[in-house]
C-alpha cells in the first residue's frame, strides 16, 4: 500500500486538504532561533538604481530589491525540524499519507518502486534550490549538510551532481549518501531560509574547512567569468573587463574550467571578488575573507541580491554596478565605472 503514497499525497489539494510537510510532520521543533540582525546598505552609485527594468526572482520585484540595497533591519527566520514518520523517497520526492514535498529534479510518481532501500532513521541533506541551482547548492545545500547531520544520518537526491559539486563535497569531507527511492521510518526535513545566527556559524565552519586546506595570504583580487553558463545574461564585454581587471592585478579565472582546488587556493581569504551576478560567484564570495568585498555586474533586466544575503551574513561588503540592456538577454557594463566602483571600495576599506 505504501508504493501508493505518492498519488494519496498529490490528490489531497485537490480535495481541498493540506498536503505540506508542516502539515504531515508527527513532530516539529526549533533546531535554532531567529535572530535579528541590520544589513548594511550595498555600495553602488544612486543612478544604477534607475537602470533596473527587472529583477532574477518570482518572489520579488523591483520595488523590494531596491529597499535590499538601502539596507535596514532584517528579521531572519529560525531553522526548523520536522519528523515525517514512514516516509517514501520517490524520484527525488518525499511522500507520507499526508505530504508531498518537491526536493529532486525528476517529476514525481504515480507510485514509488517496491526495491527501495530501507532506512531506520535519516535526513534530508538537499532542498528544492540546491538542486536547481549550483549557486544555491553551494549557499544553502552545503551549511544545510552541517545542520541536519547532527539530526540522523543525512541522505542526498541530487542524483545527477555537476564534477565541481562532486570536488568540492570531496575537499570539504561532505560526501552524503545519494539515492532517489529509499524508504524511511523516521526521516528528518528542515526549513533553513534565515541567515539566523546558526547559519552563520555553520558558514564560518565551511570555511575554516576550506582554509584549514587551503591557508593562503590576504589579499588577492580575483575576476570570475561567468560567459554563456547557467541563464543567459551574458555580459557581451566581459573579456575586455577581465583584460582591464588583470591589467591591475587581478587573477581571471573561469570557474567552468578550473578545478576546484585551484579555486579554493585563489579564492581562500580573497579581497575582493568581481563578475557577472549568478552562481559562479558563490565560488569566491563564499570563502572571501571577512572584511572583503563582493563586486556583482547585475544585468539590468535580472537585479538581484541573492549574494548580498551571504555577504551581510560572513561579513563581506558588498557593491554592485549596473550595466546596460543589450538585445533580448545580454548586456554591456561600462568598464570605467566598474573601475571607479572598485577605487571606491578600496578608499572604503582603506577608511
Amino acid at each position: 500500500m505504501s508504493r501508493l503514497k505518492p498519488f494519496v499525497s498529490r490528490l489531497r489539494p485537490k480535495l481541498g486538504l493540506r498536503n505540506d510537510h508542516g502539515h504531515g510532520a508527527t513532530r516539529r521543533w526549533e533546531i535554532a532561533p531567529g535572530t535579528r540582525t541590520v544589513s548594511p546598505a550595498a555600495l553602488y552609485h544612486p543612478a544604477d538604481l534607475d537602470r533596473i527594468t527587472g529583477v532574477g526572482s518570482a518572489i520579488r520585484d523591483v520595488a523590494s530589491e531596491r529597499r535590499r540595497v538601502v539596507g535596514g533591519p532584517v528579521e531572519n527566520a529560525p531553522t526548523i525540524a520536522y519528523e515525517l514518520k514512514d516516509a517514501v523517497i520517490a524520484r527525488g520526492q518525499i511522500f507520507t499519507w499526508r505530504t508531498y514535498l518537491q526536493v529532486g529534479m525528476e517529476p514525481a510518481p504515480v507510485m514509488a518502486s517496491l526495491m527501495a532501500p530501507h532506512y531506520d532513521h535519516a535526513s534530508m541533506a538537499s532542498s528544492w534550490i540546491g538542486c536547481r541551482y549550483f549557486g544555491h547548492w553551494l549557499m544553502d545545500d552545503l551549511p544545510r549538510q552541517l545542520a541536519v547531520q547532527s539530526l540522523a544520518p543525512p541522505l542526498s537526491v541530487l542524483t545527477q551532481p555537476t564534477a565541481s559539486q562532486r570536488d568540492y563535497a570531496a575537499q570539504l569531507d561532505l560526501v552524503i549518501p545519494v539515492t532517489p527511492e529509499a524508504r524511511v521510518d523516521r526521516l528528518i526535513v528542515i526549513d533553513d531560509f534565515g541567515q539566523n545566527a546558526d547559519k552563520q556559524d555553520r558558514y564560518e565552519r565551511l570555511r575554516a574547512l576550506a582554509r584549514d586546506r587551503y591557508p593562503t595570504s590576504r589579499g588577492q583580487r580575483v575576476m570570475l567569468l561567468r560567459g554563456a553558463t547557467g541563464k543567459r545574461r551574458m555580459l557581451v564585454n566581459e573579456a575586455a573587463l577581465a583584460e582591464a581587471l588583470a591589467a591591475q592585478g587581478f587573477i581571471v579565472l573561469d570557474p567552468a574550467e578550473t578545478p576546484v582546488s585551484h579555486i579554493l587556493a585563489t579564492c581562500v581569504d580573497a579581497d575582493l571578488v568581481v563578475g557577472v551576478e549568478g552562481s559562479q560567484m558563490l565560488n569566491g564570495a563564499l570563502w572571501a575573507r571577512r572584511g572583503g568585498a563582493v563586486l556583482t555586474i547585475q544585468p539590468p533586466h535580472r537585479f538581484e541580491l541573492i549574494i548580498k544575503d551571504l555577504c551581510d551574513a560572513i561579513g563581506l561588503r558588498y557593491a554592485f554596478v549596473v550595466g546596460e540592456q543589450q538585445g533580448e538577454n545580454d548586456f554591456a557594463v561600462d568598464i570605467d565605472q566598474v573601475l571607479r566602483m572598485i577605487d571606491r571600495i578600496d578608499a572604503e576599506a582603506a577608511g
